[in-house]
């Protein structure tokens, strides 16, 4: 109880104005919202948009983003767009329903499923090359580059 009450106090110490946002508690927290991630994915990694990549990773280590934390959010994200190219059913996924136009755009081409699929082994090799790595941050680059550059 005392950890969400900390969170809160320091989301809306955080937030400007008298207007407390989703965005501002991931920002005050340093997680990753989910505009960020669909964004990374669709305008850098399915667009092949290498530069955005290694911009949103720099951007995101600057702001002190975990990357153990960048790595596990981001399988995870992948994981529920899986499930919802399966069943079609944002219901069976962590994903907000406000993001139902998103996830549409970045599900529905050809072959989605294997793309994904193919994303889900490299962040869970990702995962295990990371546990004792010095340079996390350049790890996670190369792994994200590798992922943008599937045709």
């Amino acid at each position: 109880m005392r950890d969400a009450i900390s969170i809160l106090e320091k989301s809306i110490s955080y937030s400007t104005g008298n207007e407390l946002s989703l965005k501002t508690v991931y920002d005050s927290n340093s997680d990753i919202d989910y505009s960020s991630l669909f964004s990374l994915l669709d305008k850098g990694i399915l667009e092949g948009n290498e530069q955005l990549v290694i911009n949103t990773l720099e951007d995101w280590y600057l702001k002190g983003i975990d990357f153990n934390l960048l790595v596990n959010r981001f399988l995870d994200f992948c994981f529920d767009i899986s499930k919802y190219i399966i069943s079609n059913n944002i219901q069976v996924t962590k994903i907000p329903s406000d993001f139902l136009s998103f996830l549409d755009r970045v599900s529905k081409f050809e072959n989605s499923i294997t793309y994904f699929n193919y994303y889900i082994d490299e962040l869970i090799k990702l995962k295990d090359l990371i546990r004792n790595d010095l340079d996390t941050k350049l790890t996670v680059e190369v792994i994200f580059l590798k992922m943008t550059r599937l045709q």
